[in-house]
Parts: structure tokens; C-alpha cells; sequence
């Protein structure tokens, strides 16, 4: 029964699209002619469209936690909806002029504005649930490829847009504006498809890229009609392919599955910023000769955009870099270093003809203190011990936690006389120490250990460890 359902989820998609790719292709034919070739595309995205909303809207109610994206996401498709049935209304009944500005276009905005604040709740609530280390880039570098998007999408849809047709005097300033309407749209569609891949590449998702897909489709034929209406030319039925398919592929959205657990990685996303831009200086290589000024000053502009882009992300990689070391060379419970640091250091030091030496710090009795306190007590005492060892020794000499309640201290230089020192670690780790379940006292048992020259560094451990435990032996009698 489950492979049955599993089977029909995977195949369904395919006969949506199917059947769209057939309509889509009686209204490219050029078999029917206006109004019915109008009525059969507008028809199939208006019925495509009141079906994509009514889907986010049930499908709202059905999965809890998923509520507010897909409310928004119904609002804004069943409003794009609605500008498509006045559109048809106008298109195929009255045959009225297209106007702007009209209502119909208010609705049709509803689209990109509702899929923004979507997008947005979706980023935030997959962000927040994710790891700092499992992250996308950070939020400047992420501002940055919003303005890299902009640019360069605004850069090629001007140069092939209005910079290569020559307006008519038939162009009112109404088709002026609403060409530069619907290329606002479709910067803004584009982009939050952009910007989604780019924010959520390590969360990628099946319902997100065919949500994306839809909207690509209808942005491409809002492209179409601004190339149109800028040439002055009308638009062929193969234009509306875009309007039909984009809600087909958001009803798919709406409906698919969604898939629990870690997505793959997409790493090719994080090249999207940088593909307007790279269509923009093929064009501008293409016509060097013809480009304009204020185009070229705009595209230096961009390319600053891409300068400061990068110079953050190798900022934010040195500093990942910084944090992975820190993390390899210092232990996680107690802050100072560990067994890996303390080797390199001992093996450094053999390079350098210094007395140095080493401090094997023991807590005695750990154990029952861990027993009787519990184990977030006995953590809370190492950070505690640790912060009173770096407070006792000198900024140069290494601080590390090589074992449960062990501490070892690579003093260098070594002091001329080691017992005083000895005894201040002794009495300010004898100091009460306050924890949750009450304050308690701990003694230690010091080795001490000096470094001959050329010593290896899992030796001369060994000999502090041995050193300690002849203080143990001797502290107890």
C-alpha cells in the first residue's frame, strides 16, 4: 500500500506537467485563433492557479507547524488568480484595451509581495532550527548577493529589454509603465528564487523547487510581454506559455511531500549571483563599441559589488578557519588546551635550547565528588580549576586538559625555583569552590617535571605522570 501511494506521488507531477506541455502546445500551434486561443491560455493558468492556492490553503491546516508560509503563499497565488480572471475577462469578453494603471494589476502583485514575506518566514524557521556550522553565509554576504542579483538582472533586462528595441510612437506611457511593472516583477520573482537557493542551499527541498520552477515560468512571461510592449509589437500566444505552467508547477509545490531530516548539499547554487552578471558582460563585450557610459559605469559598479563580496567571504573563511583550529587544539568543556596542543607545543619547545617543564596537575577524590554532586557539578569544578590554573600561571606557559580530571602545565621558562609555584596552585585550587549543590573543597596531587633537551613529548608526559603519582604517594603517607 505504501509503494501504491509512493508510486502515485512521483508520477502525478508528470501528468500535470503533461498535460499543461499539451495545452501549451495547442496555443503555440497557431491553430486557434483570437479570442479562443486566448481563452484556452488564460484558462488553463486561471484554473491552475485557483488550484495551487486552494492546495496551500488545505495543505496549511493539515501539517501543524507549516501554517503561516503557506497561508501567505495561498493569498498570493489566489490573488494572482484573481488578476488573471479580470485579465481574461477583459482579454476574451469585452475585448478591452489593455490599460494601466488597472486592477487587475494589483492583483498580479499580490504574487511577488506574498511569495517575499513566505520566503522569508521559510528562511527564518529553517535558519533557526539549523546548527551555526551548518549555516549558509551570513547575512552581509547575503545582502551583497541580493545587490548582485538586482544589478545584473536590471543590467540585462535594460540591455535586452529597452536597450535593444527602438520604442514606436504608438507606445503610451501607460505600456511604458506597465513594462516597467512587469519587470519589476520579475526582478523581484527571480531574485527570492535566487535568494532562496543561495540561503537554503544546504536545506534544499523538493516542495521549494517546484514552488521556484513556478515562478521562474511566469517571470519568463512577464519578460516576454515587457519585450513585447517595449518593441511595440504584439505579443504572440506562445508568450502566455509561462502563465500556464508557473501555477501548474506551484500546485505541484503545494502538494508534494515534504521530506524529512538533512537535505543534500547543493554547492553549484552559490554560483546564481553571479550568472545576470555574467550574461550582462557578454552583452557589453558583444556591443563594446555601441555601450554607453553610464551602462559601463553601472557595471563597474557590479563588479565593486563582487569585489566586496569576496573579500568578506574570505574574511568569514579565515575565520572559520580560526574557529576549526581552536576547537582541533582546545577541549570544549574547559576552554584551555588539549593533549594535541600540549604536543605541539612540547615539540616546538625542542627546537628552542630553553629550560622548560611540566606541571601534572590530579584532582583527588574527583569521583565521588562527580557521584555525589552529579555529573553537571563535576563539569562545573573543571571549568572552575581550569580558570584558576590560567589566573596562578604566566601568560606564556600552556594550560592544558589531557584526561578526565588531569591537568597539565608546560611552564615556560621553567622557574629557577618550582615549590613556590607549586604551592600557589595548591592553595588557590584549595579554595571552596561554589557549585549548584553547594560549595566543596578539592586538594591536588602536583608533579613536577623538568624538560631535558630533545625530549619527546609522549615521554616526558609519561614522566610528569609519574612524578605526580610520587606526590600522591607522598601526600598520603
Amino acid at each position: 500500500m505504501t509503494s501504491a501511494r509512493t508510486d502515485g506521488a512521483r508520477w502525478w507531477p508528470v501528468v500535470v506537467i503533461g498535460v499543461v506541455g499539451v495545452a501549451i502546445a495547442v496555443v503555440a500551434s497557431g491553430r486557434l485563433q483570437p479570442p479562443a486561443v486566448w481563452l484556452v491560455a488564460d484558462a488553463i493558468g486561471l484554473v491552475a492557479a485557483v488550484a495551487a492556492g486552494t492546495a496551500f490553503a488545505i495543505t496549511a491546516f493539515r501539517r501543524p507547524g507549516r501554517q503561516l508560509w503557506r497561508l501567505t503563499m495561498a493569498v498570493a497565488v489566489l490573488g494572482w488568480a484573481t488578476g488573471q480572471a479580470i485579465w481574461t475577462w477583459h482579454r476574451v469578453i469585452d475585448l478591452r484595451p489593455m490599460t494601466f494603471p488597472d486592477i487587475e494589476n494589483i492583483f498580479f502583485f499580490m504574487l511577488p509581495v506574498g511569495v517575499l514575506a513566505a520566503f522569508v518566514h521559510i528562511a527564518r524557521t529553517e535558519r533557526s532550527g539549523r546548527r551555526g556550522y551548518d549555516r549558509a553565509a551570513p547575512l552581509p554576504v547575503l545582502v551583497l548577493d541580493c545587490l548582485i542579483i538586482i544589478g545584473g538582472l536590471a543590467a540585462l533586462l535594460w540591455e535586452t529589454t529597452y536597450g535593444a528595441t527602438t520604442h514606436t510612437a504608438t507606445t503610451s506611457p501607460g505600456h511604458e509603465a506597465l513594462t516597467m511593472f512587469y519587470t519589476i516583477t520579475d526582478l523581484v520573482l527571480i531574485l527570492l528564487a535566487m535568494l532562496v537557493a543561495i540561503t537554503l542551499h544546504s536545506l534544499w527541498q523538493e516542495r521549494l523547487a517546484w514552488i521556484i520552477g513556478g515562478l521562474l515560468a511566469i517571470a519568463c512571461s512577464d519578460a516576454g510581454y515587457a519585450y513585447m510592449i517595449s518593441a511595440g509589437i504584439p505579443a504572440p500566444p506562445a508568450t502566455d506559455a509561462g502563465y500556464m505552467l508557473g501555477p501548474a508547477l506551484l500546485f505541484i509545490g503545494a502538494t508534494v511531500p515534504e521530506r524529512s531530516g538533512r537535505q543534500r548539499r547543493t554547492p553549484a547554487l552559490l554560483s546564481l549571483p553571479y550568472l545576470p552578471l555574467a550574461a550582462v558582460c557578454g552583452i557589453v563585450l558583444l556591443h563594446a563599441g555601441a555601450c554607453r557610459p553610464a551602462e559601463i559605469y553601472f557595471l563597474v559598479g557590479i563588479v565593486i559589488l563582487v569585489v566586496v563580496r569576496q573579500l568578506l567571504t574570505l574574511r568569514e573563511l579565515y575565520d572559520a578557519h580560526d574557529r576549526l583550529s581552536h576547537q582541533a587544539t582546545h577541549d570544549p568543556l574547559t576552554g584551555v588546551g588539549n593533549r594535541a596542543l600540549l604536543t605541539d607545543r612540547l615539540t616546538a619547545a625542542q627546537a628552542m635550547p630553553r629550560a622548560r617543564a611540566l606541571l601534572y596537575c590530579d584532582i583527588n577524590e574527583f569521583k565521588a565528588i562527580n557521584d555525589e554532586h552529579g555529573h553537571p557539578a563535576g563539569d562545573e569544578l573543571l571549568r572552575i580549576t581550569a580558570q584558576r590554573l590560567l589566573d596562578v600561571v604566566r601568560a606564556t606557559d600552556t594550560v592544558a586538559r589531557i584526561g578526565g580530571d588531569e591537568f597539565v602545565v608546560l611552564l615556560d621558562p621553567a622557574p629557577t625555583e618550582h615549590r613556590p609555584l607549586i604551592d600557589r596552585i595548591a592553595h588557590r585550587l584549595a579554595q571552596p569552590v561554589p557549585l549548584r549543590t553547594g560549595a566543596v573543597r578539592i586538594t591536588v596531587s602536583i608533579g613536577y617535571h623538568p624538560l631535558p633537551p630533545d625530549t619527546d613529548p609522549e615521554q616526558a608526559l609519561a614522566h610528569a605522570d609519574a612524578a605526580m603519582y610520587r606526590a600522591k604517594r607522598d601526600d598520603t603517607g
